[in-house]
């Protein structure tokens, strides 16, 4: 990160201050400037610190996701073009057979139907498509292996012979 000489001599002073390195001033620094960064979210005007917890995950992708779903505006170039290919594969969602038709699958754009495993699983393929080195076409050779077509959300298990969890004795 580029840091103008006369910041970084003044956030060196400032981690002397706080017994601290440079790094560490940066982070106290960078936390108290979230709680003054507003955004415009889906659901209206928020503040950034209150939504580290929903926006951040260990996983890049996951990230992209989230924040795609939360503030869809402060995407770059690079990421719209992952969340369109993201947006527009059946694969990568939870749906249903339209109108009990074997050929056309709908699916609703939100948390709570992402298919987070199939988009780790081919997040690479995703990447390389937006960057312009595999073509688009590659995503309707992906095969959902978990299942025979979309994700059944009314489906109930498998009978398998075994007493329901409720007689577990604990």
């Amino acid at each position: 990160m580029r840091v103008e000489p006369e910041n970084r001599y003044f956030a060196e002073i400032g981690a002397r201050a706080y017994r601290t390195t440079v790094s560490g001033f940066i982070d106290i620094v960078l936390s108290e400037a979230f709680a003054k960064v507003e955004l415009d979210t889906v659901d209206g005007k928020k503040m950034l610190k209150g939504l580290r917890s929903k926006l951040w995950d260990v996983d890049e992708e996951d990230r992209l996701v989230k924040l795609a779903l939360t503030c869809p505006d402060l995407l770059n170039y690079n990421e719209q073009k992952i969340w369109k290919l993201i947006r527009e594969t059946a694969v990568f969602w939870k749906g249903r057979w339209y109108n009990n038709q074997m050929d056309e699958v709908e699916w609703s754009v939100d948390l709570e139907h992402i298919r987070w495993q199939m988009v780790r699983r081919h997040w690479n393929l995703l990447q390389a498509i937006a960057n312009g080195l595999e073509d688009r076409a590659a995503l309707d050779s992906l095969k959902d292996d978990s299942a025979d077509g979309p994700v059944n959300d009314d489906a109930s298990p498998p009978d398998d012979g075994r007493p329901p969890d409720d007689d577990i004795p604990f």
